[in-house]
């Protein structure tokens, strides 16, 4: 449809016309999304302290699982059987 108008694409006219409609997106995302749940006013209060309680159980297994995936990389033979290995390769351009 304005292909070509104003020796402009097609392609060129999206960017053009989309342009305003960006910041006037980026403050309505900030003025109505929470940045935390405790701030949400569409929560009812029960629904909020579910959702924190939820949120921490969360991050503590993800600190837990870290924890112990950490340990078993440590201690695996078959990490250790590439480390070895890897010492005694000659890199070609480390001479």
């Amino acid at each position: 449809m304005l292909d070509g108008a104003l020796g402009l694409a097609g392609w060129q006219w999206l960017f053009i016309l989309q342009a305003p409609c960006r910041p006037w997106r980026s403050v309505w995302r900030s003025a109505c999304i929470a940045g935390r749940a405790q701030t949400a006013p569409w929560l009812p209060p029960d629904e909020k302290r579910w959702l924190v309680e939820q949120l921490a159980a969360e991050r503590r297994d993800t600190r837990k699982r870290a924890a112990l995936q950490y340990r078993r990389r440590l201690t695996s033979p078959i990490i250790w059987a590439i480390a070895v290995a890897g010492t005694g390769i000659k890199w070609p351009l480390m001479d």
